[in-house]
């Protein structure tokens, strides 16, 4: 909600934030357990149902569009200022950002690889394990153009689940060459 002045109130961007985390866990939570799904019925001693095949796919339909909604509400929140609003509100945008928990503070790899090793959002989602190898592949590509190292955190949610995405649309595929081949 835009206010006389010009800025923001912080309920605005603050449910935002919230349906960000929520729906990148609930996102993390379907798309695993698609590809967990999807391995059963792809395992040849398990007999073949085709009620998991249509349960791991409505799975990751379900996560695909959680996908959606997370890149949605991050390009709101994140993004570039809309061209209709005033210098108040990135001004406003910016403090509010300062005081989210999306944003990250570290500026060296290490720093921020152990900043994300202790976040709670990130753990629901990274294992500790992989939170290094993505640090150090984003942190170049992050500090430079109009990327900010700050977002790191966001940028690193949105590789991995466009990782599980992918491992799950490949099972996907691998399931449905099974599912046409027992017909």
């Amino acid at each position: 909600m835009i206010s006389k002045d010009g800025g923001c109130n912080e309920a605005m961007y603050g449910g935002i934030e919230k349906l960000i985390v929520r729906k990148a866990i609930k996102c993390v939570d379907s798309l695993r357990d698609s590809i967990k799904t999807f391995h059963i019925y792809l395992d040849e001693n398990s007999p073949s149902r085709t009620m998991d095949f249509y349960q791991a796919r409505n799975l990751l339909k379900n996560g695909n569009r959680l996908f959606q909604d997370v890149l949605t509400n991050t390009r709101k929140l994140l993004g570039p200022r809309p061209a209709y609003a005033s210098s108040k509100y990135e001004e406003w945008r910016e403090s509010y950002l300062r005081g989210s928990k999306l944003l990250t503070a570290g500026e060296t790899v290490e720093g921020l690889a152990e900043e994300l090793k202790s976040d709670d959002f990130v753990s629901k989602i990274l294992e500790p394990d992989e939170i290094d190898p993505f640090v150090k592949e984003h942190f170049e590509s992050q500090r430079t153009g109009r990327r900010r190292i700050c977002n790191i955190k966001v940028r690193i949610i949105i590789t991995k689940l466009e990782s599980l995405i992918n491992e799950a649309e490949e099972l996907h595929k691998t399931a449905m060459k099974k599912q046409q081949d027992s017909l």
